[in-house]
């Protein structure tokens, strides 16, 4: 889909759809329950949708209602076969789940997803008890979790501890988790600890590592998924560059890492205002400034539009882990900036931006944050914004562009 917009602020209010971060978390941790669990959600994004199939295809039963989903029961499943297509988060997550409840299980995906990191996770998995044909997918695996020691580098996916906390929570035996250095975007793992502690699972976590015993899990019953921080922000940076939108349903004391956008809107000089559920926040002048994206990936695409609304130079450091995203967004932000007729340049494992953006012909890459970043754009670009690939945008907001026109985004579509 090519998406043709007219440049133009936005206006009005909108709710903030549900975090697909804590989503996936409470989709698992549901089924991996005994009892019923109704996980409540007022957005359906392509991602969730692959993490529920996969649940399914474990022998999950799964009544799909209109804002929520009833984990119900399981069924027996022999060899079950999972499509994780793009999702990188339901992969990681479930790798080391789905045996068990298959003895033997193949996980297949997109082109894409088979490029992106997990070599480490499936050496670590292999060391205690599972076997895989390769690794990466296309891939079989057998085995049983059976807790035991994962150690890490602490510059690796967060996905990675984040999927042995998840499947240690319904084995038995204890399992460690050690880092052999920082952890980077430390903000998804304490999200996990976070929704393990709603299924009556304590993780100890010392300096460097994490230690869990689950195996008696016990389901809340019903579970309301908060506000995504992360595609929110695409609102909140647009208020910074003159827009006025007002958003609902955002938990302040989120332990979403994407809170942080509040952070950096401070330091540009934008005011927050929070009053019955409902956050604004004021235009602000835009000026240069460095910004660490290290534990914030996935505000990288937003940060990077609004540092272009300014012609001094600005950069994003510590962007390294874009280069594994749904594309290589370090690649894909750089030439998206540079065809809206800013300055983007790569610099080692960073991204210089000079120049204000203008606008122009853009390509999606297959990447949902990259369409909403130019949808940004248009908010103060002098002349209209073309994106080749739109549809990615379904990823992880199906209703996006939905938000977008009620807001006064002034856009045609072209199939």
């Amino acid at each position: 889909m090519k998406v043709k917009i007219k440049p133009g602020k936005l206006e009005g209010d909108i709710d903030a759809i549900s975090s697909k971060s804590q989503g996936h978390r409470d989709l698992i941790l549901g089924a991996l329950c005994e009892e019923k669990t109704e996980i409540f959600l007022n957005n359906f994004s392509d991602d969730i949708l692959v993490t529920v199939k996969a649940l399914e295809n474990l022998g999950f039963v799964i009544e799909r209602k209109e804002n929520s989903f009833l984990i119900k029961d399981r069924v027996d499943v022999k060899n079950p076969q999972i499509d994780f297509k793009d999702s990188g988060s339901s992969l990681r997550f479930l790798l080391a789940i789905g045996n068990f409840y298959g003895e033997n299980v193949k996980y297949i995906g997109s082109e894409s997803l088979s490029k992106r990191p997990l070599k480490e996770l499936i050496e670590e998995l292999e060391k205690n008890n599972f076997s895989f044909s390769q690794n990466h997918l296309p891939l079989e695996a057998r085995g049983y979790f059976k807790g035991g020691k994962f150690t890490f580098r602490g510059d690796i996916s967060s996905q990675y501890i984040s999927g042995i906390l998840l499947a240690a929570s319904k084995s038995p035996f204890e399992s460690q988790i050690i880092l052999k250095s920082n952890l980077e975007s430390k903000p998804y793992v304490d999200l996990t600890i976070n929704e393990l502690k709603k299924f009556c699972i304590d993780v100890k976590k010392m300096e460097n590592s994490y230690k869990i015993k689950g195996g008696n899990l016990k389901s809340p019953g019903k579970l309301y998924v908060e506000g995504d921080w992360s595609n929110a922000s695409v609102f909140i940076g647009a208020n910074l560059l003159g827009s006025k939108v007002k958003i609902r349903g955002l938990n302040i004391d989120s332990l979403q890492g994407d809170k942080e956008i509040l952070t950096i809107a401070k330091k540009f000089g934008s005011k927050i205002f929070t009053e019955d559920n409902i956050l604004e926040n004021s235009k602000a002048d835009i000026r240069s400034m460095e910004i660490d994206i290290k534990n914030i990936p996935d505000l990288a695409p937003v940060l990077c539009v609004i540092l272009a609304a300014s012609t001094e130079k600005s950069r994003l450091i510590n962007a390294k882990r874009l280069r594994f995203k749904e594309s290589d967004r370090l690649f894909s932000l750089c030439k998206m900036i540079n065809d809206l007729g800013a300055d983007g340049k790569i610099v080692g494992d960073s991204l210089e931006i000079t120049g204000k953006i203008k606008g122009g012909h853009v390509n999606s890459f297959n990447d949902h944050r990259i369409v909403m970043a130019a949808c940004l754009a248009s908010t103060f670009a002098k002349e209209e914004i073309i994106i080749d690939g739109a549809q990615a945008v379904e990823k992880s907001y199906k209703n996006f562009f939905e938000d977008f026109k009620k807001l006064g985004g002034n856009f045609v579509c072209y199939r």
